[in-house]
């Protein structure tokens, strides 16, 4: 399982750093989310294809996408795999109220605070 993580990782480092290199040398040019309401001036509707670019950065975004929901599942599945919570639940049940926690040690100093102040009223 850690080869596998490994190797998605690595993909996903190269998927990443080939998505921003990609966006970055896109023409400027492109009509974007402005063509949708008329303010294109291409004349054919739907005939143009997009260029290889525009391919391949959709390409690298579903692969970016796919590559981090793996990433998620594989990293998730060790996590609970490695029961990494034992260690915490077996400390909490070894205190069993012998060891006193710093909630009770506030109220402990705080009673005595309260004894004395009566104390020195009277």
């Amino acid at each position: 399982m850690a080869v596998l993580s490994v190797l998605l990782l690595i993909l996903f480092c190269i998927v990443s750093v080939l998505l921003m290199g990609v966006i970055l040398i896109q023409d400027d040019q492109g009509d974007g989310l402005g063509g949708i309401f008329g303010g294109s001036n291409n004349s054919s509707v739907g005939l143009q294809s997009g260029n290889i670019l525009t391919r391949f950065t959709g390409i690298l975004a579903v692969l970016f996408f796919v590559l981090s929901l793996s990433l998620m599942m594989v990293y998730t599945k060790s996590y609970s795999d490695s029961k990494a919570t034992d260690g915490v639940e077996a400390e909490v049940n070894a205190r069993s109220g012998a060891e006193k926690t710093w909630i009770d040690e506030i109220q402990e100093l705080n009673a005595t605070d309260a004894g004395a102040e009566t104390v020195t009223e009277e």
